[in-house]
């Protein structure tokens, strides 16, 4: 009858090589045993660690056996791991471990361990299998005791591949795919590839994410409802739990958080007009719109839910209309050219000019939150995204995300400056001596 064995997990790195094991099994006939799965281990130590035990079955040899009845030899071996140094993750599935030189080397009595040199009580063999992790994916196998190690098995891990973001051709996904980047390689150790600016956005993005091209890049709720899912019904925030089991279902994707701001279009006044008439909301700006004159972009005119929608539902009739390019309305409305324009709700000149911004009070306008969406294999794969991510949810009001624009626009900052001096403000980066 073959012997059986407990087999106790228990971890201890090695000097110089901090790792996060994701994964870590060894199994055979009769079952498994798991060691370090989703633990950090960053402290030094200069031997070997050994991740899981093999003892001779004695009852109560190890208070903290807790992985059942006893088990024959171990036959395979999986482990994935994350290496600090190294910034990636490598990963060995299904690999058959030497059973037999194992089963043959448990046999030799010299691997007999008295607990202490003098203690009377009978000496108890002790068996100890140790899976090193070693840079450049070369896992070890050793079977030892305090007094003789044979080594049983060497591997290669295959490395796993880096997060691939996308952002959009615009300011704020420029900024926010640097957030991104910064938080994931700070908290997870794993690396971060940034592709900026992809040249039709939603359109290219998302069938390159269904190819594994990209993993993750921040998107809009309405453009996914939109663009993505082909609703003819306007998009509201209700409808979110419908946009994300879709998501899930026919794309295998996630919508991971949602940042709070809402990148919509909206209607603003100078300051002055909003004071002489009292203007909050669309409709007050209705009452006179046949005595001032509005501004905005070609497109806004010709979508069908530009201009015309604004008319039909809040029975707008401006004095004049001019059409202008989408740089120059802020300097019309400063010198006094216009009095009315259309804005997207997260430009950055709202958070320095002297506009006001009207409440789109009859929800004329789909509802753009920004959130990020990510392949369910990637979050499947590396866990520790999840939380991460959810560091981001409801952090940035319209406001805030206008600021940010205004700092890359007008201030010249770079996006990672910007994004990196808002998470150091947030308490979420933390900062380099």
């Amino acid at each position: 009858m073959n012997k059986k064995y407990h087999w106790v997990a228990y971890v201890k790195p090695v000097a110089g090589y901090p790792i996060r094991t994701y994964r870590g099994v060894v199994y055979g006939k009769d079952g498994a045993s798991k060691f370090g799965t989703s633990s950090n281990f960053i402290f030094e130590n200069d031997s070997p660690f050994p991740l899981f035990s093999i003892s001779d079955g004695t009852p109560g040899l190890f208070k903290n056996a807790e992985e059942g009845e006893a088990k024959g030899i171990p036959t395979h071996l999986d482990v994935s791991w994350l290496s600090y140094v190294e910034k990636c993750e490598y990963l060995l599935e299904d690999q058959p471990l030497d059973s037999v030189k194992i089963a043959e080397l448990l046999k030799d009595k010299v691997y007999t361990l008295s607990l202490n040199e003098n203690d009377t009580a009978p000496k108890i063999e002790e068996y100890n299998i140790s899976v090193g992790l070693a840079p450049g994916g070369v896992v070890f196998v050793w079977l030892h005791n305090y007094g003789r190690v044979v080594e049983v098995g060497r591997y290669q891990a295959k490395k796993t591949k880096d997060i691939h973001i996308a952002t959009k051709p615009m300011t704020e996904s420029y900024i926010l795919g640097q957030m991104l980047a910064l938080l994931i390689e700070q908290d997870t150790g794993l690396s971060v590839r940034l592709t900026n600016g992809v040249g039709g956005g939603t359109s290219n993005i998302h069938p390159a994410m269904l190819r594994g091209g990209f993993d993750m890049y921040p998107e809009y709720t309405a453009t996914a409802w939109e663009a993505v899912l082909k609703r003819k019904d306007p998009y509201r925030e209700d409808k979110f739990a419908a946009l994300e089991e879709a998501y899930k279902k026919q794309y295998g994707l996630q919508w991971a958080n949602l940042y709070g701001f809402n990148n919509t279009y909206g209607l603003a006044v100078s300051k002055e007009i909003a004071q002489r008439y009292q203007l909050k909301t669309f409709s007050d700006l209705a009452k006179v719109s046949d005595q001032l004159i509005f501004g905005a972009e070609y497109d806004f005119f010709e979508r069908e839910d530009g201009y015309r929608q604004l008319q039909e539902t809040y029975n707008i009739h401006f004095r004049k209309v001019i059409d202008m390019d989408i740089g120059l309305k802020y300097q019309a409305m400063h010198d006094k050219k216009i009095d009315a324009m259309v804005v997207f709700t997260t430009d950055g000149q709202l958070s320095v000019s002297q506009v006001v911004l009207l409440e789109d009070d009859r929800n004329l306008y789909p509802s753009y939150k920004a959130g990020t969406v990510v392949r369910s294999e990637v979050m499947t794969t590396y866990p520790a995204l999840r939380t991460t991510l959810a560091k981001l949810n409801n952090l940035i009001d319209d406001a805030t995300m206008a600021h940010l624009n205004f700092l890359v626009e007008a201030q010249r900052k770079r996006p990672e400056e910007v994004a990196k001096e808002f998470l150091l403000q947030k308490g979420l980066l933390h900062s380099q001596p």
